[in-house]
């Protein structure tokens, strides 16, 4: 369900990639982006299982990423996510912001296009007004 533009939402965003409408793509951790991230590497070519038959990417090597950021509803449900799923290195910073609700991720999490940022903050900085 796509909701109101002016909803607000919390990612840990990289320092390495812009954060913006245009870059608002989603894909697994870790795996090697296109530019403007619209792409990323299939896994098959890091598994070794190879490019043919590979629904994922169609024999290409690479996929679709989905169109939105990754994010979360609240602080509490970032600060959940990431101690369950990830770790989130010195060069990664949270961003609250306000955007449009486009789909959901494979986590069930929001995906969404910024509209305005909000605040940016480190981790550290996150997690000590968040407790």
């Amino acid at each position: 369900m796509t909701t109101t533009a002016q909803e607000v939402f919390y990612r840990v965003h990289s320092t390495e990639y812009p954060f913006d409408a245009e870059h608002a793509w989603s894909s697994s951790p870790g795996l090697a982006r296109s530019e403007d991230g619209s792409q990323y590497e299939c896994e098959c070519t890091i598994t070794g299982t190879g490019w043919e038959g590979c629904e994922e990417c169609d024999g290409t090597g690479w996929a679709s990423s989905s169109r939105g950021y990754s994010c979360c509803w609240d602080a509490e449900d970032l600060l959940r996510y990431f101690e369950d799923h990830l770790a989130v290195s010195d060069s990664d910073r949270v961003i609250l912001f306000t955007g449009e609700h486009v789909g959901t991720g494979p986590d069930g999490e929001p995906l969404v296009i910024p509209m305005q940022v909000i605040s940016t903050m480190t981790w550290d900085q996150f997690t000590s007004t968040s407790l």
